[in-house]
């Protein structure tokens, strides 16, 4: 499967990347920042604020997780 997880530079996205490519899944990380995600060889790295418009690749997803939010509970 081809699956997109938004907030991967988090902890519970990166996590979730790194278990769905470990099962074999091609997976596309999505962050404004994924240094802390280590490196695999079926994750692909797309650096992006998901506020704003994505420029996929027009490859279809069969899932997405989408885990991107604001860090801060007072900004909920």
């Amino acid at each position: 499967m081809r699956i997109m997880v938004t907030g991967a530079g988090g902890f519970l996205g990166g996590v979730l990347a790194l278990r769905l490519a470990d099962e074999g899944h091609n997976v596309v990380a999505l962050d404004r920042d994924l240094s802390r995600l280590p490196g695999h060889a079926l994750i692909e790295r797309w650096e992006y604020d998901v506020r704003g418009w994505i420029d996929d690749d027009g490859q279809p997803f069969d899932r997405v997780y989408h885990l991107a939010c604001i860090a801060s509970p007072p900004r909920y």
